[in-house]
């Protein structure tokens, strides 16, 4: 067997032991990519570019570690136009994955890796000032299917994700909650099952004061259904948040540390750093 062979039967090996959900392998969202975000609050009018960019390492079973690499960048358009008094705003991205899996095996082949390009997302919000402080939002997006072959990360079938976002956002304090719910359809080359339908959650707690954000993050996911060939999965995992708001640009970074998993092989750490352009201040 060739030094290449050894390398894909590694990383579908080690797909297997992360499960379905271990970095993204089912269709949609990466858990906690929207932490330290409040969703439901409008923005002011504009267009925004911002990007979530994160590191993660992962112990799987035996001897094999994922490391993963995540980068999300967005573009939003918060319109003139409101609907039932909702700020209405549209979005779109096509985020970039690669992860490679090491052995600590003696003689072992050089580490696989799997990647880069991932699904892209079409969505629109509506966002409520409810007064008060409170905010609310719901979200309707798909991430359309790609075939990227055996060594690929991308979902070759559709996947709808619907979201509903609550943010308590006065005097500096942000509390915010992102939910979303995520319909995984089939494969469109062999037509089964894509994975497990899911519910991802990010959560944020933070304090603003001048220029500088502190607080905590956390986020989780959950499988709802199992279907034939897949796992169920669940995480959840908690960390700190650090931001500052350059005038024109604003960065966040955080790290976070699973509490708790089920079927992902093991507890993953991950950094994180989020940049926010809103362009029609340049």
């Amino acid at each position: 067997m060739n030094a290449t062979n050894q390398n894909v039967r590694i990383a579908i090996a080690a797909i297997s032991l992360a499960g379905a959900n271990g970095a993204a392998m089912a269709g949609g969202m990466q858990m906690g990519e929207t932490a330290g975000q409040a969703y439901a609050v409008p923005l002011p009018e504009g267009v925004y570019a911002w990007s979530t960019l994160s590191y993660g390492i992962r112990p799987l079973t035996g001897d094999i570690t994922e490391n993963s690499l995540f980068n999300i960048p967005i573009l939003a358009w918060s319109t003139p136009w409101t609907l039932g008094g909702a700020r209405v705003e549209l979005a779109a991205t096509w985020p970039q994955i690669s992860e490679a899996f090491y052995t600590s095996r003696v003689g072992g082949p050089e580490p696989a890796s799997l990647g880069v390009i991932y699904n892209p997302f079409v969505g629109g919000l509506l966002a409520w000032d409810l007064g008060r402080g409170f905010y609310l939002s719901v979200l309707s997006g798909v991430y359309f299917p790609l075939d990227t072959g055996p060594t690929g990360v991308a979902a070759n079938y559709w996947v709808a994700r619907e979201g509903l976002n609550l943010a308590y956002n006065h005097d500096g304090w942000k509390a915010a909650v992102n939910f979303n719910y995520q319909f995984q359809g089939n494969n469109l080359s062999t037509d089964l099952p894509g994975g497990n339908d899911n519910v991802v959650y990010d959560m944020t707690l933070t304090k603003t004061q001048d220029k500088f954000e502190i607080g905590a993050v956390g986020f989780g996911s959950a499988d709802v259904n199992h279907r034939p060939g897949t796992l169920q999965d669940s995480q959840l995992a908690l960390g700190a948040l650090v931001g500052y708001n350059f005038g024109r640009a604003s960065a966040q970074v955080y790290m976070t540390h699973d509490v708790y998993q089920r079927n992902l092989g093991g507890n993953e750490t991950r950094a994180w750093l989020r940049l926010v352009v809103p362009m029609n201040t340049l």
